[in-house]
């Protein structure tokens, strides 16, 4: 390829050059082989295109898509991130998934919390106390503690589950 760029007439080296950047432009999945041919032009008749009067207006097209792939290039960078981020999330949560799946139910957990049996009222009759604020009181105090219980039972199943 080198030799054959090199053997091109310099009267051939700028309709050569439009000609691979058009095809560039044309299907831009292709530009692994064709940036290789334009270096190879831009190597081997440097000094012929130097001489050029008008070399911006040959190279403008080069410039213009390099130019608008550079300006696409951060947002297509935050968006592959993005994209890299979601798959290893969602990775993540299959593995998450596939990893309680397989959970066997013979595991003994490391701790049970067993709350205290509630002591019964002296007035095992029935009879109403005085105050009824007492009943309420506890129901709020048993609905606290098994809400600390839960949320110790998720600390534990965390703890436990977490890699």
């Amino acid at each position: 390829m080198k030799a054959t760029v090199a053997r091109l007439p310099s009267k051939m080296v700028v309709p050569f050059f439009r000609k691979i950047v058009h095809k560039l432009e044309v299907r831009p999945g292709r530009g692994g082989s064709l940036l290789v041919w334009i270096r190879s032009v831009l190597a081997s008749h440097a000094s012929h295109l130097l001489t050029l009067p008008d070399l911006a207006n040959v190279l403008k097209d080069l410039y213009g898509m390099a130019e608008a792939r550079l300006n696409a290039y951060p947002a297509i960078s935050r968006l592959s991130g993005r994209l890299d981020l979601l798959l290893a999330q969602a990775d993540r949560s299959h593995q998450v998934g596939a990893d309680l799946a397989e959970v066997d139910e013979d595991i003994v957990p490391r701790a049970v919390y067993i709350e205290p049996e509630e002591e019964e009222d002296a007035n095992e009759t029935g009879a109403e106390d005085e105050e009824g604020d007492d009943d309420d009181a506890d129901n709020v105090s048993t609905a606290r503690v098994l809400s600390v219980s839960f949320v110790c039972c998720c600390f534990v199943f965390a703890f436990i589950f977490a890699d």
